[in-house]
């Protein structure tokens, strides 16, 4: 869920494009007729993935000219090709008798979004970038580290071998969200238009007639742009594996159970949500136990959290210690993959007012829960969150912060600045916070990120001080040496070898002061370890290296979460 930008480089401030003829901006940015296409408009750029290759060039198809774009071996966020808006311009510019500007912004107010003919195979994200999310180092008007080049897009399910019209409204576009998560397109300050080729397959694109929307006739406002319904966003080849009800014999012989209910969504109807529950036998119905609910990452499901991710230990410590666990799974969507059944990405960040309440769903899955007479009314409930479930838990405590008796939220990705719950609206839950410092997974600089949310959090919560420059400080035990014999050179795995680990606590004391006193906040941090969450079970992840890097084995997270939630029970870890 990383940054996705062109190569660093220092150039002078963008500045918008002038016409001494003043030449209007026509509608069509490239047809790919002219001679000179493939010049300085258009530019390609990708992730540093050794030996992938990408190509871009202008080829006759079909008795016509278009824009060829392929990619293969990338596995990071991929590579893209893109178009200077200025270069169109330029071009009206020159037939007016002006000079044109280099490397200039557009004002396109008198458009409504852009158009383009597509055909081939893989993954497509299409942004419109603008020069207030650009880097200053690239003349933009963005601060590093604050979310530059997080662009909003869209998702473009690609037709195969037949070409298709694509149409996408600015109001439309949305961005991915580990940047400036509620960005919409500023159509006065339009300078690219960006088509990246995802990573972990093979794209073959073919793109024709790329050109602004015109508004409608008269109109002076864009057009109204309405939510982008959850299943009507799954890619065409992942529509197959949307089964809420099914459940793998595996999972049923090992005691879990699947659980579906209807949800309204806000323009969209009901929408069919599910999740995964055990419940130890042991335990009586109506039960005042704890109840833990596990939330995925991007683009997983419930499955692959608790079988690849936590390796099934929440399950055998709910067995040992008598909680129910809930996987929560998020809705179907643009990130619903063809590979893993039932997968999704959970909406926060800029997509809290969209169509899905997460949130609410939450809500509804301990109702859920007893309805069943699996719980009572009044049971401690904990979140545990990885990558984006992980943002998701801390979206759900700003909102419902008595809610929660706990949150630990793992390699977590929340957006650039995230926050406690206001103080207006009572103590936060504590918090377990756990990241690696050259984690592959997120944007490069996130660390500091988390670091500042640990110390906010902390003085949210009540910590003095002087615990806030002092946490209490533990070395975590180093028993594998991960990575030892790897003699590649995959960049994820270079920065994820050999991790160790150190834990901070920031303790709100008792009155009277003293050592005693409540973890408000206990930071779990990596020097060098890959995107998943760690565990003791040592198993070959070499498919994950590429993009996720290497595991740590010296600790196992959900021991580390659920001895976190038994300390603010009282019990002994």
């Amino acid at each position: 869920m990383g940054p996705v930008s062109p190569p660093a480089r220092t150039l002078p401030p963008i500045e918008p494009c002038t016409s001494a003829a003043g030449a209007a901006l026509p509608p069509v940015i490239d047809d790919f007729e002219d001679a000179r296409t493939g010049g300085g408009a258009w530019f390609s750029y990708g992730d540093h993935t050794p030996d992938a290759v990408a190509e871009r060039k202008v080829e006759a198809v079909e008795g016509q000219r278009a824009l060829h774009v392929t990619a293969r071996g990338f596995n990071d966020w991929g590579a893209a090709a893109g178009v200077a808006l200025g270069a169109a311009a330029a071009r009206a510019t020159l037939a007016a008798g002006g000079t044109p500007a280099d490397g200039c912004e557009v004002d396109g107010r008198v458009y409504a979004g852009i158009r383009f003919r597509v055909r081939g195979h893989g993954k497509l994200r299409v942004v419109v970038a603008t020069t207030p999310l650009i880097s200053r180092d690239e003349g933009g008007g963005c601060d590093l580290g604050s979310g530059c080049f997080d662009w909003p897009g869209a998702d473009v399910a690609l037709p195969g071998d037949a070409w298709a019209d694509v149409t996408l409204p600015f109001c439309d576009l949305a961005p991915a969200g580990w940047g400036r998560s509620r960005a919409t397109v500023d159509a006065a300050h339009l300078f690219a238009v960006h088509f990246r080729l995802g990573e972990g397959v093979a794209s073959d694109v073919w793109l024709d007639d790329v050109a602004f929307l015109p508004r409608a006739p008269g109109a002076v406002e864009p057009p109204v742009c309405r939510p982008v319904c959850p299943l009507a966003a799954v890619p065409p080849a992942a529509k197959a594996v949307i089964d809420p009800a099914r459940l793998l014999p595996r999972y049923a012989d090992a005691g879990l159970t699947v659980h579906t209910f209807e949800q309204q969504t806000k323009a969209c109807g009901p929408l069919t949500r599910r999740y995964l529950a055990y419940v130890p036998k042991r335990l009586p119905p109506r039960a005042g136990v704890p109840v833990v609910m596990a939330l995925h990452g991007y683009g997983a499901s419930a499955e692959t959290f608790l079988d690849m991710q936590a390796r099934n230990r929440f399950q055998a410590l709910a067995e040992r210690d008598g909680y129910v666990v809930v996987f929560a799974n998020a809705a179907p969507g643009a990130a619903t993959s063809a590979i893993t059944p039932n997968s999704g990405a959970w909406r926060l960040g800029h997509a809290e007012d969209v169509d899905v309440d997460d949130v609410a769903y939450l809500d509804r899955v301990l109702d859920d829960l007893r309805g069943r007479d699996v719980v009572g009314g009044r049971n401690r409930v904990f979140l545990v969150g990885h990558s984006l479930g992980g943002g998701m838990i801390l979206a759900a405590a700003r909102r419902q912060p008595a809610r929660y008796a706990g949150l630990a939220a793992l390699m977590p990705f929340a957006g650039w600045t995230p926050r406690p719950p206001a103080a207006a609206r009572g103590e936060p839950p504590p918090l377990l916070l756990m990241w690696s410092a050259t984690d592959p997974g997120v944007p490069p600089g996130y660390s500091p990120v988390l670091r500042r949310l640990a110390g906010d959090w902390a003085t949210t919560a009540g910590v003095a001080v002087p615990d806030l420059t002092a946490p209490r400080r533990a070395s975590l035990p180093d028993r594998v040496n991960e990575g030892a014999s790897y003699a590649g050179a995959l960049p994820a795995a270079l920065a994820s070898r050999g991790s160790q680990g150190e834990q901070l606590d920031w303790i709100v004391r008792e009155a009277g002061g003293g050592p005693a006193g409540r973890v408000a906040v206990r930071a779990v941090i990596f020097d060098r370890a890959g995107h998943f969450l760690p565990t003791t079970v040592e198993q070959d992840d070499a498919w994950a290296l590429p993009k996720w890097g290497f595991r740590n084995h010296d600790v196992d997270a959900a021991d580390l979460a659920w001895t976190f939630f038994r300390e603010t029970l009282g019990a002994a870890p």
